[in-house]
């Protein structure tokens, strides 16, 4: 079995680009994103995935705060922790932030949320 705390914070800072190619790979996405608006399939495709997100990381804080299955509180925390994650995602994409501060400030995050359940 995999280690829930581990795969949480991978999970939360998945898409935060840390090369070249994460950029570009945030670039197409965020591309997609645009197109969203106007086309059906793409934004339901967009709307899976985030939503799939979503359900995993409300899944593993569940996990890791020791409860099973996962509560409002854990659903909650989780779109606050996907929407941090997407929000700076597009500073690094933008070069407002880096990096490696990107993943300090998701990964605070995340430690803050398990020991808030504690």
């Amino acid at each position: 079995d995999d280690d829930p705390y581990e795969s949480l914070m991978a999970l939360a800072c998945h898409s935060i680009p840390a090369d070249e190619m994460g950029r570009i790979a945030v670039s197409v996405w965020h591309a997609y994103l645009g197109h969203a608006g106007a086309d059906s399939v793409i934004a339901q495709t967009i709307r899976a995935a985030t939503l799939g997100q979503q359900h995993a990381l409300a899944s593993l804080l569940a996990r890791v705060r020791g409860h099973g299955e996962p509560n409002q509180q854990d659903a909650a925390d989780a779109v606050a922790l996907a929407s941090m994650g997407t929000g700076l995602t597009a500073g690094v994409r933008v070069g407002a932030v880096s990096s490696e501060d990107a993943v300090g400030l998701l990964q605070d995050r995340v430690r803050r949320l398990v020991a808030e359940a504690d």
